[in-house]
């Protein structure tokens, strides 16, 4: 068994050049979309990936961020790590159970996390976008939905090719924005595999309008999947990074939640307990606890972590091109 893996596109990745205003089109009318949006509908029934489960292990890590955007200077005051059990079953099943849980403070601080900080996006979100238990971003239409293929247009880009010793993958970068700008939506890129019509990578942001907290500034999501068993992309590594700054105070200064997960250990095919999905969807330890073996002290793995300035200002950058063009 082969993984091809989107750090391939990491290094090799072509910021997408969107369109001219006439090729934006409604997802209806761009079949590699269309049929991309009916993949995420009937993928649950994907016998092969009927019942599975899989690790995560994630950092999320709380900073101030001082300075001018970009290149702002960030100060980690708090960082946790995670190691989460996921669970998946047809149809459109998921369960996650946080295992093992610790954290270290830089600095005093009285900071709480919203419960689905804490936890991976498992299918992509699904039909709608929701960031912060609902209370920063809420019931979004997801781009490849059957409501998004309408309410979202599409500017088809550049083509990627990764290549493995025994693969090949042709992948397109879509850039979508809502039909009306000024509407609460995603702006980003999809990274689609053409054969397959999967989703391979989804770097976005989103509009102002759709943030329900006036001292959230900005939030940048990156999901990065991996092909398992040549023929179904699953999630490897996500990023969700929020900035803060407060709407009452003309200072060059935020705060930025973000979580960085990696996936693994995919078991498919396995018989899941009865009650394997009742109760909430992301259970477990309620704070930190002892008892866990970890590899080392938690701030020496912050150093390889990459900087929420630079992605951030990546996504911006991308989505006022896509935005304005």
């Amino acid at each position: 068994m082969r993984w091809i893996g989107v750090m391939a596109l990491g290094t090799f990745v072509m910021v997408p050049r969107p369109a001219p205003a006439q090729e934006w089109a409604p997802g209806t009318t761009i079949e590699l979309v269309r049929r991309a949006a009916a993949l995420r509908v009937s993928r649950d029934a994907d016998s092969l990936f009927s019942s599975w489960r899989a690790r995560a292990h994630g950092i999320v890590r709380f900073s101030s961020l001082t300075g001018e955007w970009p290149g702002q200077i960030e100060r980690v005051l708090r960082a946790d790590e995670l190691r989460v059990d996921v669970f998946g079953a047809w149809p459109g099943r998921h369960k996650q159970v946080i295992v093992a849980w610790r954290d270290t403070s830089f600095l005093p601080n009285t900071l709480r996390y919203h419960r689905d900080h804490l936890g991976i996006v498992a299918n992509d979100f699904g039909g709608t976008i929701r960031i912060g238990d609902g209370d920063e971003v809420r019931d979004l239409t997801h781009p490849l939905s059957p409501a998004g293929l309408e309410h979202y247009r599409f500017a088809v880009g550049d083509t990627i090719v990764i290549a493995s010793a025994k693969e090949r993958v042709r992948v397109v970068a879509v850039s979508a924005r809502p039909a009306d700008p000024r509407e609460p939506g995603v702006v980003g890129t999809l990274y689609l595999d053409v054969d397959r019509a999967a989703l391979v990578r989804f770097l976005f942001t989103f509009t102002p309008e759709s943030y329900r907290d006036a001292t959230v500034a900005d939030i940048t999501v990156t999901l990065d999947n991996s092909l398992r068993e040549g023929a179904r992309w699953l999630p490897w590594r996500q990023s969700i990074a929020i900035r803060r700054g407060s709407p009452l105070l003309e200072l060059p200064w935020q705060t930025v939640i973000r979580g960085d997960w990696e996936i693994d250990e995919y078991e498919l095919g396995v018989r899941q307990p009865p009650d394997r999905f009742t109760g909430a969807a992301l259970d477990g330890l309620r704070r930190p606890a002892p008892g866990a073996t970890w590899d080392g002290p938690l701030a020496g793995l912050l150093t390889d972590l990459p900087a929420s300035d630079a992605d951030v200002e990546r996504a911006q950058r991308e989505a006022l091109a896509i935005l304005f063009v």
